[in-house]
This record gives structure tokens, sequence and C-alpha cells, in this order.
């Protein structure tokens, strides 16, 4: 995670809050979060 991903997270965050600050949580997920290949060993 380099700083550029960490300013725009940051960036995304902040517009989100002047949208509509009624939501309780930010979540930022990366590839690195979720798996890419199934248990049956196929890609996406």
């Amino acid at each position: 995670m380099g700083s550029s991903h960490i300013a725009g997270t940051l960036r995304a965050a902040s517009i989100l809050l002047k949208l509509d600050c009624g939501w309780d949580w930010f979540i930022a997920l990366s590839a690195k979060d979720y798996p890419l290949i199934t248990q049956d060993g196929k890609m996406f």
C-alpha cells in the first residue's frame, strides 16, 4: 500500500463525508482483501 493509495482512500472518505455523513463504516478493500481464485482453482 503506497502513499498514493492512502491519499486516494482519504480523499474518497472526505468526499463521502461531504455528500452524506449518515454512514457509520468506511471499509477500503483492495485486491489483497478477497480471493481472485475460486476454491476449485478457476481464476476470475
